[in-house]
């Protein structure tokens, strides 16, 4: 009777873990693409806090930081 009860058992086990492991799987994947993002957004921005509007021999930059 053990001996049946252990094979259910590990089959009921099996028949969990793989999903567990893919939710596991898909949050770091998540927390990943959220990295990324985030530094690829970081890169958009000035890295320099001092530098003004009118840094730029052609004037003011425009918003989006990119001078024509």
């Amino acid at each position: 009777m053990r001996t049946c009860l252990d094979s259910s058992v590990q089959r009921l086990r099996a028949s969990y873990d793989w999903p567990t492991d893919l939710a596991s799987a898909l949050f770091q994947a998540a927390d990943t693409l959220e990295q990324a993002d985030q530094q690829l957004a970081d890169s958009f921005e000035p890295s320099s806090p001092s530098q003004s509007s009118t840094d730029s021999p052609a004037g003011p930059l425009p918003t989006h930081g990119f001078v024509p």
